[in-house]
Formats: C-alpha cells, sequence, structure tokens
C-alpha cells in the first residue's frame, strides 16, 4: 500500500466515525446482527445450500429429469421463504438506505476532488446528475 500522510489517515478516520455516528449505519448492523443470528433463516439457508449439492449431483451424468425439478422447485420455495421473511426484509430495508446514504457520500467526495460544487442544487442542468 502506497504511503499515507498521517492527516490523510487522520481525515479518513473522522469520515468514517460520522459515516458509523449516522442512524443508518447502526440500523444496517442491527439488522445484520438479527439476520445472522437468525435460525429459522440459517436452517432454510442451510437446507438451500444441501438442495443445491443436491441439485449439481442429479445433474451430472444422465440427469433424472424429475428429480432434478423437483429439487428446483424446492430451491424455489425456500428462496421465497428467505426473501419474504420480516428479519430478511428488515436487513435488506436497512442494507439499500445505507448503501443510498454511502453513495451519497462517495459522490460528495468525487466532487470534493473534481472541484465540483458539494451539495445538490436540484438543477440537473448544473451537474452530472444523481444517479
Amino acid at each position: 500500500m502506497e504511503n499515507i500522510s498521517k492527516e490523510i489517515t487522520e481525515t479518513v478516520n473522522k469520515l468514517a466515525a460520522l459515516i458509523q455516528a449516522d442512524p443508518r449505519y447502526g440500523a444496517l448492523m442491527e439488522a445484520q446482527k438479527a439476520y445472522t443470528e437468525d435460525a429459522q433463516i440459517a436452517k432454510l439457508l442451510t437446507e438451500y445450500n444441501v438442495q443445491q449439492a443436491a441439485l449439481a449431483q442429479a445433474c451430472k451424468g444422465e440427469e433424472d429429469a424429475q428429480l432434478a425439478e423437483s429439487i428446483r422447485r424446492r430451491l424455489g420455495e425456500l428462496y421465497s421463504q428467505v426473501v419474504e421473511h420480516p428479519v430478511y426484509l428488515a436487513y435488506k430495508e436497512a442494507s439499500d438506505a445505507y448503501h443510498a446514504f454511502y453513495q451519497a457520500v462517495s459522490q460528495e467526495l468525487e466532487l470534493a476532488l473534481n472541484g465540483g460544487q458539494s451539495g445538490c442544487t436540484h438543477d440537473c442542468s448544473t451537474c452530472s446528475g444523481c444517479h
């Protein structure tokens, strides 16, 4: 890694602390912990992985089309159960909110590095737009 000045390192650490102090970061950490510690989701993901391995095995050599289809159907059911689970939905919502926040911080840094105006004027003709 290139040498970075002490001043830059300290400033980055201050920025990281500000980001971590934002409620979106805290919400993401809480939601992620709930997701990784949820026993029902863990059970579903374990079965999902077992079914994936079974599908790979079923597709080796002479494929049993009925067995493979049954496994694919079960994989779809497991996937739906995970992505519709309230703990997963809370995690996804918190993750989306944090990543939108982090993207905004990154855009501000990029604007500052390139000498652009900081902040949004709500007139997209003054910049390259928000997205």
